[in-house]
This record gives C-alpha cells, structure tokens and sequence, in this order.
C-alpha cells in the first residue's frame, strides 16, 4: 500500500514553517519532521484479506482436487448436496 497525498502536504506544511523560522529553528523543524512516525489504520477489509492471505500461504491447495472439480463443472456433473451445504452453513454461523 502506498501512502503518499497525505504524507506530501504534511511535509510541505512542516517545510514552509521551517522557511519562516530562522536557521537554527529551521534545523530543528527538519530533525522533528525527520523523527515522526506516520499512524495509520487498516479498514476491516484489509485485515480481514491479510488474514486470508495467511491462511492461504499456511495451507496447501489440492491441485487434483480443483482439477477435477473444474472438470466435473465444466461437464455439468457436479452436483451440490444442499443439505449439507445447509448444515455447515449452519455450523459455520454458531
């Protein structure tokens, strides 16, 4: 993620404060600006695909499996048993 617009104005702010300040004053507006630490929060989204990216590096992906689900899909004979679907949709919301 890039963080720029903000971060600019920011510092231009702190410049132009500088530049009316005499030379000394001016060295140590740049040594503050320098220092700061820039605060950021991440949205809910982002975390949540943070974690998902996570995830997905920790488990490994059956490659036969999505193969032959594709396939079946491709074909039309995939079938879905809603019943278990239902179930652990179920599950999955306790």
């Amino acid at each position: 993620m890039k963080i720029e617009r903000g971060y600019q104005k920011y510092q231009q702010n702190e410049f132009a404060q500088a530049n009316r300040s005499s030379k000394a004053t001016q060295l140590g507006a740049y040594r503050q600006t320098e220092n700061k630490n820039v605060n950021y929060d991440l949205s809910e989204t982002t975390k949540n695909l943070q974690k998902t990216a996570k995830t997905l590096e920790q488990s490994p992906i059956n490659t036969e499996k999505v193969a032959a689900l594709k396939v079946a899909i491709k074909n039309g004979t995939y079938q879905v048993d809603a019943t278990a679907l239902a179930k652990k949709m179920l599950a999955a919301d306790e």
